[in-house]
């Protein structure tokens, strides 16, 4: 980085008169030097002008893209403007539109946070007075191609200054002008800048030069800056247009609020996935919280203001961390238009398309957006109690050893949370809210033993890419009761009664073989029957009523169910059509009478058939439940005696108590998007 400074005084009268006929000259030839140059008129009187000249107008692929600029207050009065938009001491943000072929082109310098400006901040000219700089442009900008460049300098700085009311800059400091360079730049490589460095990875995120202690306030306050923007999106997402948003983003606007949301949608996205998010604390410069270089994600490089600052709260470390990602162009570009609380609200007020571009107001309406979360708390009487409830999908909580719990929602929020645990009922059994806007305190419920309540039949998944069952004791989200590996990748699912237990366990199929066990452990097949040809989808049933469950496959090339009524191997004791090529068959008892039946699960259009005995013929039941490329699954989910239907989809079960057409009665989430779907009494309660 290459800065060299002169300041010139001249007396103002003769000044003005040489300034005159500079400029006078220049423009009415239309050259500046050896470069062409083009005035751009502000809309205000012009009390300074950035003069932009180069020696030359070509360089080549070695040489840097050298520029003088010199600013001179050409008005009567002494102006006083913050040194970082002067580059007197370097260039620390853009200071200059660069276009290639009337296309923009990137800026690759650094990006500084600084507090809001104090007097050491800034430079006043006074009425004739002019500075000077040398700016090597070829180590900011992107001139990795050839062709003509334009130049000039970025006035939109200045007029997010003048129009500030916080003593950024005067109030009457008024317009500037700038002429714009022509060159033709040969393409080069894009400097590295001498920064980076070596990275050490640690999961998600990389530190640098980082002591443990400064690792653990980073996390945290990565942690935080994610709560941040999730509220933020939760903001947007409700389409709130209040004082939280006036304050920093100006009068509503649909074109900008969109920006807004879509900025910070994606300040989460880069605060949770970002992988890895690098924390480089090499800088020590006391004056700069952070900064970045916008082309180079998702490196945020901390300096010495940034160590003093709170984890939350106005211009904390969380907030810093916004600010600095925002900043990256693959998240929302931002700039450096103003610093600090004062100026942020005053440019949302004078110009809110600036502030829509402005880093420090990204920051500080994160800092500030209320947060949009009310906890509904209290105590269930017995420990260990799962309490479901749904937000934006199914969600449970568990209460502690002393039957605590607390479960967080959105403000606005309207439900119904549920208690359940296996062998226990609960007084009042569910409580339903409307519009929760503040925090629920003592919402207790009694729990009585109940040795019969239970969830009889309760989902699980096969994994086909590595044979992994992931076994639910209770129809609520939460982490599988039984995870174990039995079986091979491209197995089938079984799962039925095969000793008469009453409990539930696990086989596969796999090329017209049925693997059986007992248990829901690891270990080798208790039972092995050959039944079907590969290629068949196996189903599982007590077909005559006498209270064994036994094999079946259903042939789904023909439509053709083949039934056994032991668990040995020969031949189908019953056999009969029912669906079309390519349905999924199914099986159990529809109606409650103690013998299972069949049925088919269409894929193409999520109808079901179901038949009340395993004949051929008409089905019994033809409902719709569930979209194209869903997933069956059957069980008993309410303990009633009657086995009713279900679907898997993008790893969520929706389940329903009656085989009728509805809204699902049960909804949770459990595997992964490309499990297969299982139902089944795995601990043979009740």
């Amino acid at each position: 980085m290459q800065t060299k400074n002169s300041i010139s005084l001249i007396k103002k009268q003769l000044y003005g008169i040489l300034l005159l006929a500079i400029f006078l000259f220049a423009f009415n030839t239309g050259n500046f030097s050896t470069v062409q140059a083009q005035k751009l008129a502000a809309e205000t009187p012009s009390t300074v002008i950035f003069s932009l000249h180069t020696d030359k107008a070509t360089f080549g692929i070695t040489e840097g893209v050298a520029l003088h600029m010199t600013i001179t207050n050409v008005s009567d009065h002494p102006i006083r403007m913050p040194r970082w938009i002067t580059a007197l001491d370097g260039v620390e943000g853009s200071l200059f539109i660069v276009t290639r072929d009337g296309m923009p082109v990137n800026y690759t310098g650094r990006i500084v946070k600084r507090p809001a400006p104090t007097e050491q901040d800034y430079i006043t000219l006074t009425a004739g007075e002019s500075v000077s700089s040398d700016v090597e442009l070829s180590a900011y900008y992107d001139f990795s191609i050839s062709g003509k460049y334009a130049v000039a300098y970025d006035l939109a700085l200045w007029e997010s200054l003048t129009n500030n009311n916080n003593g950024q800059m005067q109030k009457n400091a008024g317009g500037a002008t700038s002429n714009t360079l022509e060159l033709f730049v040969e393409g080069r490589t894009v400097r590295i800048p001498h920064e980076l460095r070596i990275l050490t990875v640690n999961g998600s995120t990389a530190f640098n030069s980082c002591s443990v202690s400064q690792q653990t306030e980073l996390i945290n306050s990565r942690n935080a800056a994610s709560l941040y923007a999730s509220n933020a999106v939760m903001y947007f997402g409700a389409n709130k247009q209040d004082a939280a948003y006036s304050t920093w983003f100006g009068v509503y606007n649909a074109s900008r609020y969109s920006t807004a949301s879509s900025h910070f949608t994606a300040i989460s996205n880069a605060m949770d996935n970002a992988n890895p998010m690098t924390f480089d604390c090499t800088c020590t410069d006391p004056s700069y919280y952070a900064y970045v270089y916008p082309t180079q994600p998702y490196t945020i490089y901390l300096c010495g203001a940034f160590w003093g600052a709170p984890t939350t709260g106005t211009d904390s470390k969380a907030g810093t961390l916004i600010h600095e990602t925002s900043h990256f162009n693959v998240v929302a570009g931002t700039v450096d238009y103003v610093y600090g609380q004062t100026a942020a609200q005053n440019l949302a007020i004078s110009n809110p398309d600036n502030a829509m571009m402005n880093a420090d107001n990204h920051e500080y309406f994160a800092e500030n957006v209320p947060p949009p979360y009310n906890n509904i708390s209290g105590n269930t009487g017995v420990a260990g109690v799962t309490l479901a409830y749904t937000e934006y999908g199914p969600k449970s909580v568990q209460a502690d050893g002393s039957g605590n719990y607390t479960i967080t929602v959105s403000s606005g929020w309207m439900g119904t949370v549920t208690p359940k645990k296996i062998g226990y009922q609960f007084t009042p059994a569910n409580k339903s809210y409307s519009n929760v806007q503040t925090n629920q305190t003592a919402q207790n419920y009694t729990a009585s033993v109940c040795a019969s309540c239970a969830d009889k039949d309760t989902v699980g998944v096969f994994r086909p890419s590595n044979g992994a069952l992931y076994l639910r004791n209770l129809n609520v989200t939460g982490f599988a009761d039984v995870a174990i590996n039995y079986g091979l990748a491209g197995d089938y699912p079984i799962v039925g009664d095969w000793d008469g237990n009453g409990t539930d366990t696990i086989g596969v199929y796999r090329n017209g073989v049925f693997y059986l066990r007992n248990s829901n452990s690891v270990g080798v097949a208790d039972k092995t029957v050959v039944f079907g040809s590969p290629g068949d989808q196996p189903i599982a049933g007590d077909w005559d009523g006498n209270g064994t469950e036994t094999i079946g496959v259903y042939r789904s090339s023909t439509g053709t169910f083949l039934l056994r009524n032991s668990l040995t191997s020969g031949p189908a004791d019953v056999t009969f059509v029912l669906g079309n090529p390519g349905d999924v068959g199914i099986a159990g008892d529809w109606n409650g009478d103690g013998t299972t039946s069949t049925g088919v699960f269409r894929p193409s259009n999520g109808v079901i058939f179901l038949k009340n005995t395993n004949t051929p013929g008409f089905a019994d039941i033809a409902l719709n439940s569930g979209l194209p490329g869903d997933q069956p699954v059957v069980g008993d989910w309410d303990n009633n005696g009657t086995t009713t239907i279900g679907v898997y989809r993008n790893a969520r079960f929706y389940l329903r108590n009656s085989n009728t057409n509805g809204f699902a009665n049960i909804q949770l989430d459990l595997g992964n998007v490309g499990d297969v779907p299982i139902g089944g009494n795995w601990d043979a309660k009740p």
